[in-house]
């Protein structure tokens, strides 16, 4: 099984750009994601969503995921 590398050595690198992270019930995820948070410092935002899957937060709520994800892609660029 393949594991992805720890966002902690490089989150803060990406700052000051604005990063979204969405977060599952995945076990262990709303964790990891908020010392990724953390890490990421002031422009780093995290959305909880507990009962989605990995990756299923644009399944277990449509209407709230396109209007967080465009409202951030909107700040984020300026627009």
């Amino acid at each position: 099984m393949h594991t992805s590398p720890s966002l902690n050595g490089v989150i803060g690198r990406i700052a000051p750009r604005p990063v979204l992270l969405v977060a599952s019930g995945a076990p262990d995820e709303a964790e990891t994601n908020r010392v990724y948070r953390a890490h990421g410092g002031r422009s780093t935002e995290l959305w909880e969503l507990p009962e989605a899957a990995h990756t299923g937060g644009l399944r277990a709520r449509p209407a709230e995921y396109e209007r967080r994800v465009t409202a951030f892609l909107d700040h984020a660029l300026g627009l």
